[in-house]
Order: structure tokens, then C-alpha cells, then sequence
């Protein structure tokens, strides 16, 4: 009898044990389909290298077999491949690590690896003779200005600066304006000797810690230079020289454009923008001839839309830029042999060459191992890879969709963090490269400034049409075979122009980015409704300093935004109570 208890109890114990071998197996199982699936995905995502998945596919299917024969109850075939796996996994870890750590450093000096030959050819590609690069003589001259030389009697506040920049002026009006203006004329002259120059060239930004090649304050200084000069001979009745002024200023803005870099376009808009709305200005109110009519359209900005040109052209020097990025996992010694980088190397601001590792860091290189290439040439397909989405997604421009991550914070398991997580150097150039929002606000102002050259066209037709008729057009279809078909459309909507007549003239804007018919409004009430966005093109606005209000005036004007914009306006006033 007792016996045949301890048999009991001994197949209790044994179905008991196979049960929690069952339960631990099932777990295990589980834990490892989790791990799949994140595996899985990270692959997908593209954040494998072909050893990592090699390494993975390898690990989950010898670990999948053993936990699947382990569920069938052949457990004693389960132990002896457990015990191979954990063996092998043992040692391989020990291995890697190992050898990661301790690994001796090699011969010879290590520094980073740079495409540098890829930036020659580059270089190479955009090249132009030195008598033919404007940007050497800008260099030279700029170099003699004084960027923070601001005067308060030219730039003291907004209503002075708008009288001189905005529209003519003479000298008895503003003598001290005047005499620093002259002071400068060396400056002025040459820079309108470059305006004859068709070709500009500064070296590539080539990677995002370094200095930016062109100097734009310098250039911002430039523009107001040779703004404030053709105001003054259109005030003083020289037409011609205000002219060559302003068509200086707008070469100056081809010449940014040239540039590889999307700052390069976004820094020259205010500087065409001021000079367009100059030659406006000229058009509407100057005495011109039919021939000088001519020569201002031979030399206006295109009006077609060239956003996929100069999209897709910036995509190249970013790709280039991202691969540089990544090459800071790489370094390479005299003897030409590459390595992974033994350290962390993803701040923007990184010197070329970094301080010692510390010992944690000398993990890295497994991180490398796994995420990307062995050889760094093959970064180039990578980065092909990487920006085939942002050039499909530059296709839809300028006005592009914003980018849904900046909706709100992302998940655990979202895309960004499982990049950052597998490669924080690689997530990080992918940031810097492909800031889909960066470029959606550049398309913003990109189609913003297609207007404007646009409205200056229609401006011109309508000066033809004055001409011919004596009147200025009932309506924008009767210019239109005065002026390229392109400039009918505002970019920011692609549909007409607003035009209206006046009793003194007429009005001409587009209803910009919110689409929004604010009758000729820009900025009125924009802090707080967020409208109030239409590019005028006519007329100039000048705004003048506004008259304080009494307590009385101030309420009731609160009252009627109130009614107008209803709790949007509301939210917006006690923002600006709070702030106060």
C-alpha cells in the first residue's frame, strides 16, 4: 500500500512538474513571439543590417524549435537543445562582446571617415571659372561691412524703416538717412556690378556642423544697401538707376538660390519681396514707355513653378548630408582600413575628432553591427532608400501636408522611438535630412513668394492694358495674353487673383495659405484668430503708428473682434491678458 502511495505521489510530482514545464514552455513561447514581432517590425522599419537579420532569423528558429518540440512532450530532446542554445547564444555574446572591448585598437592614428571624393564630385558638378563666381566678389566686399551697423535715424523702429524701404524717398527729407547711405557708396557700386552675374557658387554646406558658407547677414545688409539706393533715385526722379538697383537685388536673390540648402531660399524671399514691390511701385506710378515696360518684363523672376526643380536639387545635397552624418560611425587610419567608431557620436555640434570613449561607449560598435552596413559606401543605397519617401512626398508641393508625428508625442513602440532606440546616430541624421515639416513651412513660403512674383507679372500686364486703353482692366481675363499664363493662378490656392477697382486705382492680393477672402487684410488680428493672411500685391501698404486708444475706444473695439471671430477671439484676448 505504501507503494502504491509513493507511486501516487511520485506521478503527481510528475505531471505537476510537466505541467509547469508546459506553463514555462508556453510562457517562453509567448515572450518570444513578443521578441519576434518587434523584430519584425524593426526590420520592416529598416533598421536591420543583413547581419542582424541573418543573426535573427538564425536565433528565433533554432529557439522556436526547441520550445515547439519541448510543447509535443519530448522533453528530454527539448533539455539537450536548450542546453545547445543557451550554449551557443553563451558563447556568442561573450565573443562579440569580447571582442568589442578588447580588441586591440590597431595601428596608426584612427579619425573619422568623410565621402569626401563624393564631395569633390559634387563640387566638381556645380563648378564655375573664378572671373564668373559671383560669390568671391561678395565675399571680398562683404567682408568690409559691418552687418550691425543699424543706425537709429534708417532702421529706428518700423514706421521709419517702411518710409525708407518701402517706398521713395529723397534726400533733403531724411539728410542723415542720406549721408550713410553715401558712406557706402563704394559698397553700392560694386554690388551692382555683381548684379551683372549671372552665376554664383559658394562652397556646399556639406555637413551640419559646420559653418554655414554663406553669409547672410552680410547679404541681408547688401539688400538693404541697394534697396535704401533705389528708393532714393526714385525719389529724386532718376529712373534708371532705381531700376538697375532693384534688378541688382533681384540677381542677388538668384544668386542665393543657387545654393544648396533650403536657408539659402528662405533668407532671399525678403530681399525679392522688397524689390518687387518696388518695381510695382514703378509700374503703376512711373512715367515708362512701352520699351522700358519690355525691359522690366525681360528681367522679372519666372513666373512658372519650379518647386519640383529646386525641391528634388536640395534633395541630392541633403542625401549627401546624411550620409556624411552616418559616417561618423566610421573611422578609418593611414593604412586605409575602416572600422566602426567607438563612441556616440551624434551631436550636430561634434568636433572632428572626439575625446576618448568611455568604457560604456565601446559598446557601440555592436549597435553599428546591427543597424548598418559593414562597408560605409553601402550607405549610399541606404539613403536612396531613406529618401525615396521624401522625394514622393516633395512631389505634392509646395503646399505639403504636415508631418502627423508633430500631432502629438509617439508611442513606445511608434517608428521614431524604435529608430532612436536601434540607432540614435542614424535616427538623428534621419531628423536632420528629412524634417518633412521643415519643408512644409519652406513650401509655405515658397508658394507665398510664387505670388508675389506673380502679382508683379499681372501688375505689369495691367500697366500694358493702361497703356493701350487708358484705363486700367475691368477684369484680369482682359491681360491675359500680356503676361505668361502661369501668373494668373495663385500658388497658394491655384485659383484667381483678387482684383477689384477703385475709385483711385485698385486692389490686388491673393488669399494665402488659409484661403480665407480677408479683403485685402494682413496680420490685423493674426495673434488671435490666426487668419489674416492675404499676400497684397497692390497697393503698397505702409502701415502708420497707431493712435492710442481710450479706455472706452479699446472696450468696444474688444466688443466687435468679439463678434466677429466669436471664441476663437475670446481665447486669443486672454492670452494677451495673461501675457500683459
Amino acid at each position: 500500500m505504501d507503494q502504491e502511495d509513493q507511486a501516487t505521489q511520485d506521478e503527481k510530482r510528475a505531471r505537476r512538474k510537466r505541467k509547469i514545464e508546459t506553463v514555462g514552455y508556453v510562457i517562453a513561447t509567448a515572450m518570444a513571439g513578443v521578441y519576434c514581432a518587434l523584430f519584425i517590425r524593426v526590420a520592416l522599419i529598416g533598421y536591420l543590417s543583413r547581419i542582424a537579420i541573418t543573426a535573427g532569423i538564425v536565433f528565433f528558429a533554432s529557439g522556436f524549435t526547441w520550445l515547439a518540440i519541448g510543447l509535443t512532450g519530448k522533453r528530454a530532446l527539448a533539455k539537450l537543445l536548450g542546453g545547445i542554445w543557451w550554449g551557443c547564444a553563451g558563447i556568442a555574446m561573450v565573443v562579440v562582446l569580447g571582442g568589442f572591448v578588447f580588441w586591440p585598437q590597431g595601428p596608426g592614428p584612427w579619425r573619422r571617415y568623410r565621402f569626401h571624393a563624393e564631395l569633390a564630385a559634387l563640387e566638381a558638378e556645380r563648378a564655375v571659372s573664378d572671373e564668373d563666381n559671383a560669390a568671391l566678389r561678395y565675399d571680398k566686399i562683404l567682408a568690409t561691412v559691418n552687418p550691425n551697423d543699424r543706425p537709429e535715424f534708417v532702421f529706428g523702429g518700423p514706421n521709419l524703416r517702411d518710409k525708407l524701404t518701402r517706398r521713395p524717398w529723397r534726400r533733403e527729407d531724411y539728410p542723415q538717412a542720406s549721408d550713410w547711405l553715401d558712406s557706402y557708396a563704394a559698397v553700392v557700386a560694386e554690388l551692382l556690378q555683381i548684379g551683372q552675374m549671372e552665376k554664383c557658387r559658394w562652397p556646399i554646406y556639406a555637413k551640419y556642423d559646420c559653418k554655414w558658407p554663406v553669409p547672410y547677414r552680410n547679404l541681408s545688409h547688401a539688400a538693404d544697401l541697394l534697396t535704401l539706393t533705389g528708393n532714393r533715385h526714385l525719389g529724386e526722379g532718376r529712373l534708371e538707376e532705381a531700376l538697375t538697383a532693384y534688378f541688382s537685388l533681384l540677381r542677388q536673390t538668384d544668386h542665393m538660390q543657387q545654393q544648396t540648402f533650403i536657408l539659402d531660399f528662405q533668407c532671399s524671399y525678403g530681399a525679392e519681396e522688397a524689390a518687387l514691390r518696388m518695381i510695382r511701385h514703378i509700374l503703376v506710378h512711373g512715367d515708362l514707355s512701352p520699351e522700358q515696360v519690355n525691359y522690366i518684363a525681360q528681367r522679372l523672376p519666372d513666373a512658372a513653378n519650379n518647386w519640383q526643380r529646386d525641391g528634388q536639387r536640395l534633395m541630392d545635397f541633403e542625401e549627401y548630408r546624411f550620409v556624411n552624418f552616418l559616417s561618423r560611425a566610421y573611422e578609418i587610419n593611414e593604412q586605409g582600413k575602416i572600422r566602426f567608431t567607438r563612441s556616440l557620436p551624434i551631436r550636430v555640434e561634434e568636433e572632428e575628432d572626439d575625446a576618448d570613449s568611455t568604457w560604456l561607449e565601446r559598446f557601440c560598435p555592436l549597435g553599428y553591427l546591427m543597424t548598418i552596413p559593414l562597408d560605409p559606401q553601402d550607405l549610399w543605397p541606404l539613403a536612396r532608400e531613406e529618401f525615396t519617401e521624401m522625394r514622393r512626398f516633395l512631389e505634392t508641393g509646395p503646399l505639403l501636408p504636415k508631418d502627423s508625428y508633430a500631432l502629438g508625442p509617439p508611442g513606445m513602440f511608434s517608428t521614431a522611438v524604435i529608430r532612436g532606440c536601434c540607432n540614435p546616430l542614424r535616427s538623428r541624421a534621419r531628423d536632420l535630412a528629412l524634417d518633412k515639416n521643415a519643408y512644409a513651412r519652406w513650401g509655405e513660403r515658397y508658394a507665398e513668394n510664387l505670388a508675389r512674383r506673380r502679382g508683379t507679372w499681372l501688375v505689369l500686364g495691367m500697366r500694358r492694358y493702361r497703356d493701350q486703353h487708358g484705363t486700367w482692366p475691368m477684369s484680369l481675363d482682359q491681360i491675359a495674353e500680356q503676361i505668361p499664363t502661369d501668373a494668373l493662378l495663385d500658388p497658394t490656392r491655384q485659383e484667381r487673383f483678387v482684383y477689384r477697382l477703385r475709385e483711385d486705382g485698385f486692389t490686388l492680393y491673393g488669399t494665402g495659405i488659409n484661403g480665407i477672402d480677408e479683403h485685402g487684410h494682413w496680420d490685423g488680428v493674426k495673434a488671435l484668430d490666426g487668419h489674416d493672411d492675404d499676400i497684397i500685391i497692390w497697393p503698397i501698404l505702409i502701415p502708420e503708428p497707431p493712435e492710442p486708444l481710450s479706455q472706452e475706444e479699446e472696450d468696444e473695439m474688444f466688443k466687435q473682434l468679439a463678434e466677429i471671430y466669436g471664441d476663437r477671439f475670446q481665447t486669443g484676448r486672454r492670452g494677451d491678458a495673461n501675457d500683459r
